[in-house]
């Protein structure tokens, strides 16, 4: 094995890394948010009550104090964790990283004819995109829903329920996480693209650089990239564009 064999392995155990402790790094933020949040309302119940088998006052300090230390440890962790990230996008071939160039789409091969792209970033238009969000993650499944929440979605947890839901129904856009259980996504996109509308947008869900992957994975049939968790301006800019071409 060479030197560059070598360090495109260490970024796809990095790569790995990143992706496996993401999403539980998240749940636990928003679990901490939560507890500062309602905690200081449950303890001052807790003070006024005359039980004796409350919790003493120097207990309830230190209850007090813990959220705040644990978000603290998590901020640290989660900007080493975004460090490492920085580093393993530095290497990646000629600079590619997740912020993503776009690809050059063809006005062909986008249906405009119906305007459903045009009243994307309307927020008072009524739902205009059918979106199919595939990803084996609740976090990021309530996420999604929540961000799409004007068009409509349809959620599959991996990627043979994304080719049985395309199967049943055309998606104008699909957002498909590149790394699930029993069909990952490239796998999946690839029998999407055997028989959905050309006219289908997939976009690759990850927070793994892509490295020199790009074009083999946009052969398979992605359209674009986009890094998680899903952010609607990103996804919207992304559309805008194929909708511009």
């Amino acid at each position: 094995m060479n030197n560059n064999d070598t360090q495109i392995n260490l970024i796809d155990v990095n790569a790995n890394f990143i992706h496996d402790v993401a999403t539980p790094l998240a749940i636990a933020n928003m679990n901490i948010e939560l507890l500062e949040e309602y905690l200081p309302t449950l303890l001052a119940l807790q003070r006024q009550q005359n039980d004796p088998n409350s919790i003493p006052d120097h207990l309830i300090q230190a209850i007090s104090n813990a959220p705040k230390l644990v978000k603290d440890n998590l901020a640290s962790i989660q900007h080493e964790v975004g460090e490492l990230k920085s580093q393993l996008k530095s290497f990646s071939e000629n600079g590619d990283d997740l912020t993503i160039k776009r690809v050059n789409h063809k006005k062909e091969d986008i249906d405009l004819s119906n305007g459903k792209l045009k009243n994307i970033n309307n927020a008072d238009a009524p739902p205009t995109l059918d979106i199919l969000l595939v990803d084996d993650e609740t976090i990021h499944q309530d996420l999604g829903r929540s961000v799409l929440k004007n068009h409509r979605v349809d959620v599959a947890e991996n990627g043979l329920s994304a080719v049985e839901c395309c199967q049943i129904k055309n998606y104008d856009v699909i957002l498909m996480d590149m790394q699930m259980p029993k069909l990952d996504g490239c796998q999946a996109t690839e029998r999407i693209r055997s028989f959905a509308p050309a006219s289908t947008v997939i976009i690759g869900l990850t927070n793994m650089p892509i490295h020199n992957r790009r074009e083999t994975l946009e052969n398979m049939g992605f359209t674009d990239f986009l890094e998680k968790p899903l952010k609607l301006d990103i996804l919207m800019s992304i559309l805008q564009d194929i909708g511009l071409k």
